[in-house]
């Protein structure tokens, strides 16, 4: 039982049991839980998060009142990171080394602690076994490895404060340690660590909880339910995240953390402790579009898909929403490490948009001459409009190197890049099907209604072929590309025209289309730019292959198709990913007998759009899209099959292999189909 009116420190790592010790060997070879209800556990979490930081200032008043009557503790609001650093700077002295955990918060007042001639060194790689025996990729795991569980994490030790550790024997040092929970009724603070580091820490001498405000929840229920669950959703993460460099080159006979122990005199009640809680911008946040930046509970899922996140480096923030926050503090000049390809926001268990919101930042970071590159290099209409006015010479001429580097110089699209052309094979057309058994209507964007006229057709081809009237709708750039570089009163505008010239035809057909980009943004981005009308059309639309695959005629098996003896190495991509339709278009491609079709499965090609055209970031988004490439063996396979549009230039650009869109691959292999 604890004792009343004692605060305690509580440590969550992973259950005892050999099992699940947190080592790269147990990751590796954990097999499947017990299943957990996650859409219920997010729910909650997200509600909990919700109303935490709609509390944020009083609960962290409320926290601070806890420490006013403890004697040998000495508690403290800090309003900035300078604030936070001139407090552990006045208690530890300038020249001072502290010793923390990794933790965002802690990083986020390095710098200042800097400025006072405080340095910080982490023991997060103590234990080599980690460190060196890490998976480096999300997709080496195991199927099912590290899947979330109720028994992942709990409670393994207490620590009364000021007693702080049971032991008498404490490490002579000063621990700065950022705080992962924390309960506003009683003071208790939550720890989670995967190793031994943090257990480590709390026996030193000289302790500092560091406790940013939105950690502060209401109560000890809710602060170990998010405690642990960041654990759960964060259990895979800790393996991507880990700086290998920071062990491989320091010498292996001296330990980050000193071993010199000092004995407690008799008497003595334990570890000088500070606390801190920072606030640091966050209650200037509560009243913008970027409060919910502050609903994060530090699990890093954010990163796990992140293509770009290895680009950010220490001072810019190591996982996608530290990236946006450092933004939003002034810490960095820009976001554009960040390419919009939406994974961040898929994989965040509380459900915060992080895409969304770096869209809205991205814009103001510039001044007006980048934004009008922006707006030209995001304009597919224009480039398709020009093009196809020049379409006799405009392949030659884009091919040019002369052309090349006075467009590197001008727009910003790297030498080496290929844009792409009008396509001058002609649109098919074909009669009016007399009694079709279904009407729907397609939109066909700017790539295929621009670029490859050939899924423009072979959309057309297996539609007819089905009897299925397919109305078209106007070829015209849906503006992701806006969207995804800020330029958002733009894509505003693109936006409502396409919503209008939906609003004109059937009301009640199904959309299709047969980009994942243009999907995406019909279903989510014209909602969250407050488009009127769009809830109602993005409730229509229906990924092209997962309308195939649900067709009567289909599932039935009247519908055949004709044999076909090529390989190819699909790739998802992420606009696909994140719309839950990682499966469809291999599915649908698995319709065609002797077809194989090989899932390569290695994450984010590295365009994503207009982004990886772009000089600054071409080597970034070759170094992304290398991994993808070296699971493709050109030798084994016919070609890559992928759906979306700019994927394809890359994969062909990386791989030297021809790339198709699956529809072409299904038209082509469609046997007339009469009902």
């Amino acid at each position: 039982m604890e004792m009343s009116g004692s605060i305690y420190v509580k440590l969550f790592e992973p259950a005892a049991s050999a099992k699940k010790k947190t080592t790269v060997a147990a990751l590796a070879t954990a097999g499947q839980q017990p299943p957990v209800d996650l859409a219920y556990v997010k729910r909650k979490l997200q509600s909990q998060r919700e109303k935490s930081v709609s509390q944020l200032e009083s609960l962290g008043r409320m926290f601070l009142e806890n420490f006013s009557e403890c004697t040998g503790i000495s508690a403290h609001y800090a309003a900035t990171d300078r604030d936070a650093a001139g407090i552990i700077g006045d208690a530890v002295g300038a020249g001072a080394r502290l010793f923390a955990n990794n933790s965002g918060t802690v990083q986020e007042i390095e710098e200042s602690l800097g400025a006072v001639g405080v340095k910080i060194s982490y023991n997060y790689l103590e234990d080599r076994n980690i460190a060196e025996n890490r998976l480096g990729h999300p997709w080496l795991f195991p199927e099912n490895c590290c899947d979330p569980a109720e028994d992942w994490f709990s409670v393994s030790k207490k620590f009364p404060l000021p007693g702080g550790s049971s032991t008498k024997r404490c490490y002579d040092a000063t621990a700065l340690i950022g705080v992962n929970s924390a309960a506003a009724a009683d003071g208790t603070m939550f720890l989670l660590q995967h190793t031994s580091n943090i257990e480590k820490l709390l026996r030193s001498r000289r302790i500092v909880f560091l406790v940013a405000m939105e950690k502060i929840v209401s109560d000890q229920k809710q602060a170990r339910f998010q405690t642990a669950w960041a654990g759960n959703f964060g259990l895979q993460n800790i393996l991507l995240n880990l700086q290998k460099d920071t062990v491989d080159k320091r010498d292996s006979r001296q330990p980050l953390f000193p071993l010199k122990k000092t004995e407690l005199k008799h008497g003595d009640s334990g570890p000088e402790i500070t606390v801190i809680v920072l606030d640091n911008g966050r209650t200037s946040l509560l009243k913008t579009p970027y409060q919910q930046v502050l609903h994060c509970i530090s699990c890093r899922s954010c990163m796990r898909e992140c293509p770009t996140y290895k680009f950010f480096g220490k001072e810019k923030g190591r996982y996608p929403q530290l990236y946006l926050f450092n933004f939003l503090l002034g810490k960095i000049g820009d976001i554009d490490l960040c390419s919009f390809c939406n994974n961040c926001s898929y994989e965040c268990p509380v459900g915060i948009d992080i895409a969304k919101m770096n869209s809205l930042v991205k814009a103001r970071a510039h001044g007006a001459f980048y934004r009008a590159k922006t707006r030209l290099l995001g304009n597919a209409e224009l480039l398709g409009a020009v093009t196809r006015a020049t379409a006799p010479f405009a392949g030659t001429v884009f091919a040019n190197p002369v052309f090349k580097l006075m467009t590197e110089k001008s727009v910003g699209i790297h030498r080496k890049r290929q844009l792409p052309v009008y396509d001058k094979e002609p649109i098919r057309r074909y009669p009016r099907l007399e009694k079709p058994s279904r009407k729907i209507l397609y939109y066909a964007g700017c790539w295929a209604g621009f670029f490859e006229h050939s899924v423009y057709n072979s959309t057309l081809q297996v539609f007819n072929r089905l009897g299925i009237e397919l109305e078209v709708v106007r070829s015209r750039c849906c503006g992701l590309p806006l969207i995804a570089s800020g330029e958002v009163e733009a894509a505003k505008k693109k936006a409502a025209l396409l919503v209008e010239e939906f609003s004109r035809l059937d009301a009640q057909a199904d959309i299709i289309t047969t980009c994942p980009s243009c999907s995406l943004a019909l279903k989510k981005d014209y909602i969250d730019l407050g488009v009127k009308g769009a809830e109602q059309i993005g409730g229509r639309v229906v990924d092209i292959f997962q309308y195939l695959l649900d067709l009567p005629e289909i599932k039935n098996g009247k519908v055949t198709f004709r044999e076909c003896g090529a390989r190819l190495a699909y790739h998802l991509p992420c606009h696909q990913r994140v719309q839950d339709l990682g499966g469809v278009a291999i599915d649908a491609l698995r319709l065609i007998p002797g077809l194989e079709v090989h899932d390569v499965n290695r994450g984010c090609c590295g365009i994503s759009g207009a982004w990886g055209q772009k000089k600054q970031f071409y080597d970034y988004s070759m170094v992304t899209g290398g991994e993808v490439f070296a699971g493709i063996d050109p030798s084994q396979y016919s070609a890559v099959a992928t759906e979306c549009g700019t994927c394809s230039l890359q994969m062909a650009h990386g791989t030297g292999m021809d790339v198709v869109h699956p529809i072409t691959v299904i038209a082509d292999h469609l046997q007339e189909y009469k009902s």
